[in-house]
C-alpha cells in the first residue's frame, strides 16, 4: 500500500506517504486510502500529534490522476478524492506536522499548506507543476491557512 501509518508511542503517529516509482507519486485510489487513514486518525482517542512524510528521500512527487477520463462527471469523481483527503485533514483535531525531504509537488504541495507546522530539508523543493503549463491550482488555491480545528 502507498499509505502506510506507524504509531510512535506517547500518542504521535507517522504517516508515510510510500508511493509509486523513484517520484513517490500517488494515485487516486492511493488518495482514497490517505483519507480512510486520516478519518482514523481523527477518531483516535489517543493520538496527540500527526506527522506525514515521504519514504525516502521524495516526499511525493504529486498525485497522477486517472487517465482517459472524457466526461465532466468522471474528472469531478478523480478529483473528489483529493477534497476527500482535505475534509479528512481539517477534521483532525491534533497537530499536523509535515516532514518534506526532496520533492513536494501539486498535491503534496497543497498538504504541506495545510499543516500545522511544515519542516523542510536543505534539498526540499515545492512546486505546483501545472502552472507550468498555465493552468492555475485551483484546488490548492481554496485552502484556508491553517487548520482552525489546532488553533480553538
Amino acid at each position: 500500500m502507498a499509505i502506510e501509518i506507524d504509531a510512535r508511542g506517547k500518542g504521535v503517529s507517522v504517516i508515510t506517504l510510500a508511493g509509486h516509482d523513484a517520484g513517490n507519486f500517488v494515485y487516486t485510489q492511493d488518495l482514497l486510502d490517505l483519507a480512510a487513514v486520516l478519518t482514523g486518525c481523527a477518531s483516535d482517542k489517543d493520538l496527540r500529534a500527526l506527522v506525514i512524510t515521504g519514504r525516502g528521500n521524495t516526499f511525493c512527487g504529486g498525485r497522477i490522476g486517472a487517465k482517459g477520463l472524457t466526461r465532466a462527471s468522471e474528472v469531478a469523481e478523480d478529483l473528489n478524492a483529493i477534497l476527500k483527503v482535505n475534509s479528512a485533514l481539517n477534521a483532525l483535531s491534533v497537530p499536523l506536522i509535515v516532514a518534506v525531504e526532496g520533492q513536494a509537488f501539486g498535491f503534496a504541495f497543497g498538504i504541506t499548506t495545510q499543516a500545522d507546522y511544515a519542516i523542510a530539508a536543505e534539498d526540499a523543493v515545492f512546486s505546483l507543476p501545472e502552472m507550468s503549463h498555465g493552468l492555475p491550482p485551483l484546488i490548492v488555491f481554496s485552502y484556508q491557512i491553517g487548520r482552525a480545528s489546532c488553533r480553538e
